[in-house]
């Protein structure tokens, strides 16, 4: 494999990870619901808000 810099200075850089976050999130809420069997939809997903989705459950 090689590696080539460029220069590019009239395109605003972007970095190569930002391609996995949508699907890495989904992935942890899938992995919540399917630990705890409830749903978190609102980001980022914080102790507090499992907590408050089980006593909405319960």
């Amino acid at each position: 494999m090689d590696v080539e810099i460029i220069q590019r200075p009239e395109i605003e850089p972007v970095g190569a990870g930002e391609a996995a976050h949508g699907p890495v999130t989904a992935a942890i809420a899938n992995a919540v619901h399917d630990c705890l069997g409830v749903r978190v939809r609102d980001l980022p997903i914080t102790r507090d808000k499992i907590i408050a989705a089980m006593e909405l459950a319960s």
